[in-house]
């Protein structure tokens, strides 16, 4: 299993891991994904790492975006608010951003991570970074945008992905909420 390096988990401040895990559950979810235009944090190609102590969550090193996204949770719920010390709590969603990766998908066995709708907090030193908690998932095949079409890069880290079902629906929604005629994502070639 993939640790967090010593030295990025000595950096970090205990409040962030302390906000991340006191956030409240997400109380408003949709049984079909809804698009939002707002600012949301893009976990598309995410190196993930283990969190010391917590065995079915991870740390996610993702960026900050602004326009239309896709997830379960209300937009209300995916606006950007600041905690109690000054720092913008926001969403992990889906969106096209960072397009130009191809998606690849890596077989079962390897951990991978769901970001989709997770809590997130923007870096103290970087605008455009931001740090999201995320759910481990285990024994499943997943898509993801972050191996540049290498099968052996796949257990590599654990990435952020998606389900194969999973990512169709929500691409779907983006397309038709964005008023494409089809994903610019494309995918890796088979080998």
């Amino acid at each position: 299993m993939l640790r967090l390096p010593l030295k990025l988990f000595l950096c970090l401040p205990a409040a962030l891991f302390i906000f991340l895990f006191s956030l409240p559950a997400q109380a408003t979810f949709h049984k079909s994904p809804r698009v939002c235009n707002n600012v949301y944090a893009l976990c598309n190609a995410a190196a993930c790492y283990q969190i010391p102590g917590a065995e079915k969550k991870v740390f996610c090193k993702c960026s900050i975006w602004k326009g239309k996204n896709v997830g379960y949770s209300s937009c209300s719920k995916r606006k950007p608010r600041k905690n109690s010390i000054g720092r913008m709590r926001l969403v992990s969603t889906f969106a096209f951003g960072g397009g130009h990766y191809k998606t690849n998908v890596c077989p079962s066995g390897t951990p991978w991570a769901t970001c989709l709708d997770q809590p997130c907090i923007r870096s103290a030193t970087n605008p455009r970074r931001a740090f999201c908690t995320c759910k481990i998932v285990r024994n499943t095949p997943y898509l993801t945008l972050a191996t540049r079409c290498n099968k052996s890069n796949c257990s590599r880290f654990i990435w952020s992905g998606a389900s194969v079902k999973g990512n169709t629906a929500l691409v779907n929604a983006l397309v038709k909420g964005s008023g494409l005629k089809k994903s610019p994502l494309q995918a890796c070639k088979s080998s």
